[in-house]
């Protein structure tokens, strides 16, 4: 039986707040039985190792076609998932880059090479000295295929929680989010940033979100996101309840510290959660 039949056979059984403990519980002794603990040692060395400086967080949001991204040759910036197919990468040169669970999250959806064949290119593409971020479930996979071996990586790991505040970041306790943009501030309030400005972030899957450039996204998937919600019933229930379970996670986030800004192209964009500054002012 695996964690997801193990787990929606609780919810059957047991009553809501009980649920909620023996899930928490459940992913912390399935993490500490299943994952070497010195993985996640290094983890509190970089702890504040921002401080005092501001990063961005590049999303693959179309809205980023609308903005000048070469600005940020000289900045820290925090990639995440398919930024790496971005025309302008090597003059980003990201420092740090962010990687969301693939095989036990997506692992369903498409062949295990696809992912592999993409994690390739993300490696090739990236300059050595970029720093990785990635999801302790994929470790396996990263070691079976040689994956990263020139670059470091921190690793992270999910799990369930159900507390109304998140009252610290822990890399080895984050808590399960709905998107990779969560992780990224999570990573960025961890290293300790003064300011942390979040760009490419569109929230726009209702009208099927188009990447900034969806050929290139694609390339290694032979899939769109088109076809991928219509073959995994991704409706528009679907869609919303994730969108408000990520805006509660980012309302969290953003009481730790209130240094978090969205700075995408479209100023009227719904998404409310954080203060709107104009990306181009920052510069000057």
């Amino acid at each position: 039986m695996t964690n997801k039949e193990i787990k929606e056979l609780l919810e059957w059984v047991v009553p809501p707040k009980i649920l909620e403990i023996l899930l928490k519980n459940l992913d912390r002794m399935i993490g500490f039985y299943k994952y070497d603990q010195k993985s996640f040692s290094g983890n509190s060395k970089i702890k504040n190792l921002e401080k005092n400086n501001r990063c961005f967080i590049l999303g693959t949001g179309e809205s980023t076609n609308k903005q000048d991204l070469t600005l940020l040759k000289n900045e820290i910036s925090i990639g995440i998932n398919g930024f790496f197919t971005h025309k302008d990468i090597q003059i980003i040169s990201p420092k740090y880059y962010l990687v969301n669970s693939i095989f036990a999250l997506h692992g369903d959806i498409l062949e295990e090479s696809r992912y592999i064949d993409w994690l390739k290119a993300m490696d090739e593409t990236l300059n050595n000295k970029t720093i990785m971020f990635m999801d302790i479930s994929d470790k396996f996979y990263i070691e079976k295929y040689m994956l990263f071996n020139n670059k470091t990586i921190y690793w992270y790991q999910q799990e369930y929680y159900f507390k109304a505040k998140i009252e610290k970041i822990n890399l080895q306790r984050l808590e399960k989010g709905s998107s990779v943009s969560e992780l990224a501030i999570s990573v960025a309030l961890h290293l300790g940033f003064e300011s942390i400005y979040m760009l490419g972030i569109d929230h726009n899957w209702f009208n099927d979100g188009a990447y900034f450039d969806n050929e290139r996204y694609n390339k290694y998937f032979k899939k769109d996101r088109a076809t991928i919600i219509k073959e995994c019933n991704l409706d528009a229930e679907y869609q919303m309840l994730g969108h408000a379970k990520i805006f509660n996670k980012y309302k969290k986030l953003f009481n730790i510290r209130q240094n978090i800004f969205n700075v995408n192209s479209d100023q009227d964009t719904y998404v409310d959660v954080f203060p709107k500054k104009i990306y181009e002012k920052l510069f000057e």
